[in-house]
């Protein structure tokens, strides 16, 4: 990632400037649909926009009854927003495809889109990996994550403007991880093809977030030191409805932590446009590339 300094605040909780309960960042009127949405963050996710009193929540998921638990959950905490769930695989493409036309017939158009779902693949070296499961990690991470898009821009409708967030991970790009090929190669993937979509689309804004360390059923699956500073999920929920916000126009197809203070972002952001940082651009060492 091409960045020229350090952030100097370092966030592992959500703090005041995020709160989606703040008039600037109300959701009134829109609809937002969340993939992975009925646990972890796409659970905390679905929360903090709800508090940003968004109209209408879709969660889509494998299981259908962890997603009507969320339902009745965020109903009984969060009347004033609707809660749709969907069952599917998003690496159906007609599937996914279907979903989103029933959803902006009877809603209207979708204005938010989170592409949270992914799959990490057994952790072991590629010489000893059933290469069906760390394969897996493509059709979900890459497939899946553009199958949702796909779906999202052939139904929204010309010059909307929208916003699509994908969580995504430190491990596509800070660090080598040996065992772990499949889950960093295949963000990497998305991270990259991410930008190219932002290229195409450009009254959508792209953003891809890290959301730190948090405990949830994937994460106990990284096998991750037990003194490891861990970020708690309300950080990453806020920080995708701030995303949403016009504020945070400046970040159209880049990669953001989600642990960074969004003020000093703010601060910096002619030199993140200028400059193209936050992208997975790797500078030559000398002259330039063509």
């Amino acid at each position: 990632m091409t960045s020229a300094e350090t952030y100097v605040t370092y966030h592992r909780n959500t703090y005041p400037y995020i709160d989606p309960t703040q008039p600037k960042l109300s959701c009134a009127g829109k609809n937002v649909l969340i993939t992975g949405g009925g646990y972890g963050i796409g659970k905390g996710i679905a929360r903090s926009f709800a508090k940003a009193k968004a109209d209408n929540l879709i969660l889509v998921g494998r299981t259908r009854s962890i997603l009507d638990g969320t339902k009745g959950e965020l109903e009984a905490e969060f009347p004033s927003t609707k809660i749709h769930v969907f069952s599917a695989d998003i690496t159906n493409i007609e599937a996914v495809g279907e979903l989103f036309v029933s959803v902006t017939s009877s809603l209207g158009p979708i204005d938010v889109v989170v592409n949270n779902a992914a799959f990490l693949s057994a952790v072991s070296t590629l010489q000893e990996a059933n290469l069906t499961n760390w394969w897996r990690g493509f059709e979900v991470n890459v497939l899946g994550t553009a199958t949702v898009t796909q779906a999202f821009l052939k139904t929204k409708p010309a010059g909307l403007k929208a916003t699509v967030v994908n969580i995504n991970t430190s491990v596509a790009h800070y660090g080598v991880f040996p065992t772990y090929s499949s889950y960093a190669a295949s963000k990497m993937a998305a991270l990259r093809m991410t930008e190219c979509f932002q290229a195409e689309c450009p009254d959508v804004r792209f953003v891809s977030l890290q959301p730190g360390g948090v405990d949830t059923d994937m994460y106990a699956k990284f096998h991750m030191p037990e003194d490891y500073a861990m970020t708690d999920i309300q950080l990453p929920s806020d920080t995708c409805v701030w995303l949403a916000s016009e504020e945070a126009a400046f970040l159209a197809g880049r990669f953001i932590w989600t642990n960074w203070d969004v003020q000093e972002l703010i601060q910096r952001q002619d030199k993140i446009v200028s400059e193209k940082e936050l992208t997975s651009m790797l500078k030559p060492i000398e002259g330039d590339l063509y």
